[in-house]
């Protein structure tokens, strides 16, 4: 059984989107924690117990597998997941073999997430050899930029057409994160056109982070 989770990434998309991710994907009822650098997250895991422990390679502060190493002394209990958007050599990605019990690439897949968090709720102990093979090539990093767009959305009312500007994307391969002023539920259609190639996608978390503004991860179809 899973209690508690703590995600370890500096950059708030990650941290809102994942923590939604887990609880409306995963179907985790636990409770999840996030902090933004090594130093909290070694200090966490300290005070705390954590079942699991999502870990971004490149913090601010310190190298994340510094903080995998350290985290594993402190708590050999903990399963670290490592997150990356980065290519790895054959010594980084032995020493998470030797540490971790999964390597996932940004932007991540969150079936791969689900089948895990299933199989460590399950009481499953061989957890390694789900170290993801998709890191030996060098991964396309999520980019965070400006976009002026347009975007049409299919919802429960019918089609709604907004024209944006000056909002916040987190764009990859596989989806975008983005900040708007108009509520989405999960399931939600979304069209985009920034003027090169039109994008379609379906709403897969959203969260509310003011009175009039929301942020909703999407994930292309």
């Amino acid at each position: 059984m899973i209690n508690r989770i703590l995600i370890v990434d500096d950059e708030p998309l990650i941290l809102t989107g994942l923590s939604q991710a887990l609880h409306k994907v995963c179907g985790f009822k636990g409770e999840v924690r996030t902090v933004v650098n090594g130093r909290e997250a070694i200090e966490e895991v300290s005070l705390c117990s954590f079942d699991i422990c999502f870990l971004d390679i490149n913090l601010p502060d310190i190298n994340g597998l510094i903080v995998m190493k350290e985290i594993k002394e402190v708590s050999p209990k903990t399963k670290v997941v490592i997150m990356t958007a980065s290519f790895l050599t054959d010594e980084m990605k032995s020493t998470i073999e030797d540490n971790a019990s999964l390597l996932i690439p940004k932007p991540f897949d969150l079936s791969v997430v689900k089948a895990f968090i299933d199989k460590v709720s399950s009481g499953e102990q061989h957890l390694s050899d789900n170290v993801s093979d998709d890191t030996k090539k060098p991964q396309r990093p999520h980019i965070i930029k400006t976009f002026n767009c347009s975007l049409s959305i299919l919802d429960k009312l019918g089609m709604l057409h907004l024209n944006m500007e000056d909002d916040i994307f987190n764009v990859s391969d596989a989806g975008m994160s983005i900040r708007l002023n108009h509520p989405l539920a999960p399931g939600d259609v979304v069209s985009f056109n920034d003027g090169t190639v039109p994008k379609t996608g379906i709403v897969k978390w959203s969260t509310r982070m003011t009175d009039d503004n929301y942020s909703v991860g999407i994930e292309f179809i």
